[in-house]
C-alpha cells in the first residue's frame, strides 16, 4: 500500500511540473524569400517579402511544437509573351523545433511540414488565366531567440523549404502548365512575446 502511495504521488508531482512549467512564444514575422526555381526566378524577379506568424510552445523539455502561417504576394511577367502575372501563396508550417538555452537568449533547429497553397492569375489570352492548388512540402529551420526583456524577444532566423505543386495538363489551351517549384531561402526576423514560469 505504502508502494502504490508513493507512486500516485510521483506521477501526481509529475503531472503539477507538466502543467505548470510553460513556455509560450507567440511572434509576427517578415523575411524576404529567396527562390531557389528558375523559371519562379525568371518570371517574379528573384522573390520579395514574406510575411506571417508564429505559435511555438515547449512540450518535454527542450522540444518544442511549433505551428505558423506565412503568405507571400509577387507581380511579374510571364517568359516569351511577357504579358503580366500574379503569384499568391500560403504556406501553413507545422513541425518541431529543438532550444539550446543560452544566457542571451536560445539557439534552435526545426522540421516541420509546410502545406502550400499556390494561385496564379495570368493575363495572356494563350494561358489559362487562374490556376490554384494545394500541395505539401517541408521546411526546415535554424535561428536564434534574442531576450530583450522578460517578456519580448526578437527572432533572427534563417529557413529553407522545399515545395513543388503540380498543375496537370489543360487541353483547353494551346500551352502546357508547368509544376510550380517553390523551394527557397528565406532569412529575416520576428517580433514576440514569451510566457514562461
Amino acid at each position: 500500500m505504502l508502494h502504490l502511495l508513493q507512486k500516485t504521488l510521483l506521477v501526481a508531482v509529475f503531472v503539477h511540473h507538466s502543467m505548470h512549467a510553460y513556455d509560450f512564444l507567440l511572434e509576427g514575422k517578415a523575411a524576404y524569400f529567396l527562390p531557389t526555381g528558375d523559371l519562379f526566378k525568371k518570371i517574379y524577379h528573384n522573390g520579395g517579402g514574406i510575411y506571417g506568424s508564429e505559435f511555438t510552445a515547449r512540450i518535454w523539455r527542450q522540444l518544442y511544437g511549433f505551428a505558423s502561417a506565412d503568405f507571400f504576394s509577387k507581380q511579374g511577367f510571364s517568359p516569351i509573351v511577357l504579358t503580366p502575372t500574379t503569384v499568391h501563396m500560403q504556406q501553413i508550417g507545422i513541425g518541431l523545433k529543438y532550444l539550446h538555452d543560452c544566457s542571451w537568449g536560445d539557439l534552435y533547429l526545426g522540421l516541420g511540414a509546410l502545406p502550400t497553397h499556390i494561385k496564379t492569375i495570368d493575363c495572356s489570352p494563350y494561358v489559362v488565366r487562374k490556376h490554384t492548388k494545394w500541395g505539401c512540402g517541408g521546411v526546415l529551420k535554424a535561428g536564434i531567440y534574442v531576450n530583450l526583456c522578460e517578456y519580448l524577444f526578437l527572432d533572427l532566423f534563417l529557413d529553407y523549404s522545399f515545395a513543388t505543386i503540380s498543375f496537370c495538363s489543360r487541353k483547353t489551351v494551346p500551352t502546357i502548365p508547368h509544376d510550380a517549384h517553390v523551394s527557397g531561402c528565406w532569412f529575416g526576423a520576428g517580433f514576440g512575446f514569451r510566457f514562461s514560469n
